[in-house]
């Protein structure tokens, strides 16, 4: 298992929209997850010491409860916050720091960096969960982008 991932991705869209889609949960909802998934819960305080709560729906209907919290937030570019899966957010099997960084391109481009790194494994059964996290974010972001086409 990888203790930290760097994504990146060219989005065809503004950056003040790529935001939008990461700090409004009725946007949130709309992509986030592998795919497949779905999120019959998404709440986002998008504040620092904001929380986040998020019931990804797998395919076969288990739900996979997502707590966090937002540390840093600064619009449209930066979003820093965890992100665990667990019974509450006191009890998380593992908890990972989210770092997103948003840079507008030319003809309303953006680039998008998001720095995962793992900070606690509480369960050591949560390390195949984790060795999925690169796949299913890069999952989530494929379905970001294909949102940010359908608004755009």
């Amino acid at each position: 298992m990888q203790r930290e991932i760097v994504l990146t991705r060219f989005l065809e869209a503004p950056r003040n929209r790529v935001f939008q889609l990461w700090t409004q949960h009725e946007l949130l909802a709309e992509w986030w997850g592998p795919a497949g998934f779905s999120n019959p819960r998404c709440q986002l305080e998008p504040k620092v010491d904001g929380m986040i709560r998020i019931d990804m729906q797998a395919p076969d209907g288990k739900i996979y409860p997502c707590f966090g919290t937002i540390r840093e937030i600064v619009p449209p570019e930066r979003l820093v916050f965890t992100c665990g899966s667990g019974t509450g957010p006191s009890d998380l099997r593992f908890d990972v720091l989210c770092s997103l960084t948003l840079v507008e391109q030319p003809q309303g481009k953006t680039l998008l960096t998001l720095q995962l790194r793992v900070l606690d494994i509480a369960d050591p059964a949560s390390a195949g969960d984790l060795d999925q996290m690169e796949t299913g974010w890069r999952q989530s972001l494929d379905r970001l982008a294909e949102r940010l086409a359908v608004l755009t």
